[in-house]
């Protein structure tokens, strides 16, 4: 079990010692003071080395407080220009000597033959469960590769860089002196996912009097490590040698796959409804908000309980949450209470009303080379005639979302049997005039239209057809409702005038001055 002195936190007088684990992993954006964080434990601990993929095929640089390169110096004392890979295999190779002069000398003594297991056995066994395609040998005194599908044998330096990162990884590791605490620098650099999680689980396995600490900022190798201790460096004091760092320990409503993977973006957070790729909303903020980190989570309630979760978290994390759901028909006590809780809630019923928003059209019809104010002109006229049309239907819906909702509110939660219930719901229902609420959405809308309220009925309408039935294609010259959302988001990424029109709409829309 390690016992290990991590450097300054800045929330700490002295050193951090941690105690009673085998790994950990620490994780942070490139900058952020990982590989000093790495150097800084090895000053502090004795019986730290540190293992850099990033080092092993380049020349040597002497390095007597690294243990590895200690042993590697006592054999490769002459030879200054060799890589840290080339080395290794000397050091390696020297072993298999060593052994086999132990093995001569026993044979002439006449005692007990044993073959003795070198570290280069060791290695290619680890090699062929991993690699199982190819084998290594040993042959006209030096390293070769026997592979499944070459009559050949070839030197060991014919290896991709790829498998050279490999070879070296697992030679390091394996002369480690015992209990030391190996220091990997970019554990995952050069190497195929596919064998990268295996590479680790077999040399902590191999090497179990070791501990191992891991300095990364690939979001999957940290998962990966399922039963490290995982600490996340936001920043680092160079001059006084203090890190901003803390250990990750909660991930209640947070799934710790987005955990990690925010922690690795010093951006603010947006999270919003849709998937990643396919969804209007996650091809839109994007380019709205291009200064945060936009994470499409799916439903709306995975957004307000994710925005919510990371806000409870915000003194640990420091970084600025927000979430953005639909309005949809959510009541007026219903959008505030959102609201106190980073959650925006925009002033049109869904996504797609967004691309209806007056200067949005007028963008996109100036750009199509027709008449802006003629467009906009007759597309409201055009989106006040539908919503007369669907007046009784959008008043029903509300309604219905209003009534549920009430009820929700009024469940006495400790009822405890169906007859209970049953009698419980009558009552609340009994003096409940859903008529009015719905008469009473029916004057409001009706007083929209007669007022040409353009906005206010973008607000209040869920109607996932109004781009196409408000004849907005056919006035632009556009073919499909696809071909309209692709010419708005090229006209965003081209971030010219439209682009600065479009986002300024959309963002007062959701009344976000904060941003």
């Amino acid at each position: 079990m390690m016992k290990l002195i991590l450097p300054k936190s800045r929330d700490e007088i002295s050193d951090v010692v941690l105690d009673g684990y085998n790994s950990m992993v620490v994780i942070g954006a490139n900058g952020s003071g990982k590989s000093r964080f790495g150097t800084e434990i090895i000053k502090k601990n004795k019986n730290a080395v540190k293992i850099s993929a990033l080092n092993s095929l380049y020349f040597f640089v002497p390095d007597r407080k690294n243990k590895v390169k200690e042993q590697v110096l006592e054999v490769c004392n002459e030879i200054e220009h060799l890589s840290e890979f080339e080395r290794l295999k000397v050091v390696l190779m020297q072993d298999e000597i060593e052994a086999s002069m132990m093995f001569r000398q026993a044979a002439q003594s006449g005692k007990e033959l044993i073959l003795t297991e070198t570290r280069f056995d060791k290695l290619r066994r680890i090699w062929f469960k991993l690699l199982p395609y190819s084998q290594l040998i040993i042959q006209d005194k030096s390293f070769r590769v026997k592979t499944s599908y070459d009559i050949n044998h070839y030197d060991i330096n014919r290896l991709s860089d790829s498998e050279k990162i490999i070879f070296y990884l697992i030679g390091s590791v394996l002369l480690l002196p015992p209990n030391a605490i190996a220091v990997i620098d970019e554990p995952e650099l050069h190497i195929n996912e596919s064998v990268l999680s295996g590479i680790w689980d077999e040399l902590e396995m191999v090497r179990s009097d070791c501990s191992f600490v891991y300095l990364t900022h690939n979001i999957d190798f940290a998962l990966s490590r399922i039963n490290a201790k995982k600490f996340w460096i936001k920043s680092v004091d160079f001059e006084n040698h203090i890190w901003d760092y803390g250990e990750i320990t909660s991930f209640e409503n947070i799934p710790e796959d987005l955990y990690m993977e925010i922690l690795g973006s010093r951006k603010p957070l947006l999270f919003i409804e849709g998937t990643e790729h396919n969804s209007i909303d996650s091809k839109l903020y994007p380019f709205i908000f291009t200064d945060h980190t936009v994470k499409a989570l799916g439903g709306c309630t995975k957004v307000i309980e994710t925005t919510k979760a990371f806000a409870e978290q915000l003194r640990f994390h420091l970084l600025k949450v927000h979430g953005i759901v639909d309005r949809d028909r959510r009541t007026d006590d219903e959008v505030d209470y959102l609201r106190r809780n980073n959650i925006y809630v925009p002033e049109v019923a869904e996504v797609e009303n967004f691309l209806m928003l007056e200067p949005v059209i007028k963008a996109v019809a100036n750009r199509m080379l027709k008449n802006p104010d003629i467009v906009f002109s007759e597309l409201k006229q055009n989106v006040l005639r539908l919503f007369q049309e669907d007046l009784q239907s959008q008043a029903l819906l509300h309604t219905r979302h209003r009534v549920r909702r009430q009820i929700e509110l009024m469940i006495d939660r400790r009822v405890s049997d169906i007859s209970e219930l049953e009698d419980h719901i009558s009552k609340l229902t009994e003096n409940y005039n859903t008529k009015s609420i719905y008469e009473s959405l029916m004057t409001e809308f009706q007083q929209y239209i007669h007022t040409g309220d353009y906005n206010a009925i973008l607000r209040v309408y869920n109607q996932k057809g109004l781009l196409p039935r408000s004849r907005i294609l056919q006035m632009c010259g556009i073919s499909t409702k696809d071909a309209y959302i692709t010419f708005v988001l090229s006209l965003l990424k081209e971030d010219k005038k439209e682009a600065i029109e479009i986002r300024k709409a959309i963002k007062e829309a959701l009344l976000i001055t904060d941003f």
